[in-house]
């Protein structure tokens, strides 16, 4: 179903995937085939396979990203890459706690947009600090 000429923003082809399959990689390679969404734009088809293989193989993280990346097939998205300064550029010193609340982006006009937060980054630049 995917365009063999389809790179993601990391360089992975289905080539790649190919491989990770090949050595029975499976969650490896659903991470890599939901990632590959960057290059082109999956049919509800595809993700609903994806959908199907992340609860065969009790991910529901990776099920929750894939019917995320459906609705977007069916709806439309925007995306917009936002990154943390520094903290020597006046960014944040310390991480922020999923837990108090959803991330929220004020766009104006009363309008407010939530974030989907992949991976706690903090500032660091580390997975997790402490």
């Amino acid at each position: 179903m995917v365009p063999a000429d389809v790179v993601n923003e990391a360089g992975v082809t289905v080539m790649d995937v190919r491989e990770y399959l090949d050595h029975d990689e499976w969650e490896i390679a659903l991470d890599l085939l939901a990632d590959l969404h960057t290059g082109w734009r999956p049919p509800t088809a595809w993700w609903d396979l994806l959908i199907d293989s992340a609860e065969l193989m009790w991910l529901p993280d990776a099920a929750a990203w894939c019917h995320w990346g459906r609705w977007e097939s069916i709806h439309g998205t925007v995306r917009a890459e936002l990154r943390l300064l520094s903290a020597t550029e006046g960014g944040r010193r310390s991480c922020f706690d999923r837990s108090v609340g959803r991330v929220v982006w004020r766009c104006g006009g009363g309008v407010f947009v939530v974030v989907w937060v992949r991976a706690v980054i903090c500032p660091c630049g580390r997975r997790f600090c402490g």
